[in-house]
């Protein structure tokens, strides 16, 4: 019980994701404009990732026990219902009118089932590593935390509906 994240990761074996609906893969075009209207330089583990995903809904995706993530947010606009961009998510948490600004060093890629949602640092010096952030908190300073792993290892230790009994 007093195994802490870290030391769980160590130990979670790759686990491919399991998408109940997925948006098609990102065109580099479409990866290039959200850049271009983010105004920011993707990290290279999570643009892999774009490419391949794209975002959608996932199936029992649990990080290390914690929390679930419960979709990841596409590139541009999908054809999955109800699933988020990153342009849109970023403008609805950035800038005086949100009740719950977000750090510019941090980009919503992800949410939980409960509003909170999971971030990629896009800041040169730590470019790619995750962060949680917890929309109940109500100082700004003290709703994110780093979880320690850049983008690539994080979906790597996700559980991704694996079947715990085999």
């Amino acid at each position: 019980m007093g195994e802490s994240s870290r030391d769980s990761l160590e130990s979670d074996a790759p686990v491919p994701l399991i998408f109940e609906e997925a948006a098609s893969p990102a065109s580099p075009d479409q990866i290039a404009i959200a850049e271009r209207e983010l105004r920011v330089t993707l990290p290279a583990g999570y643009r892999e990732f774009l490419e391949r995903h794209n975002g959608g809904y996932l199936v029992g995706a649990s990080f290390a026990g914690e929390f679930t993530v419960e979709r990841f947010f596409s590139a541009g606009k999908s054809l999955v219902e109800e699933l988020e961009d990153l342009v849109s998510v970023r403008a609805t948490y950035s800038g005086p009118r949100s009740d719950h600004a977000l750090p510019e060093f941090l980009l919503p890629i992800g949410a939980d089932p409960f509003g909170n949602l999971v971030c990629v640092s896009v800041s040169e010096g730590e470019a790619g590593t995750v962060y949680f952030w917890n929309h109940e908190i109500a100082d700004p300073n003290d709703a994110y935390r780093s979880l320690g792993v850049d983008f690539g290892r994080f979906v790597e230790c996700l559980s991704g509906g694996r079947d715990e009994t085999t």
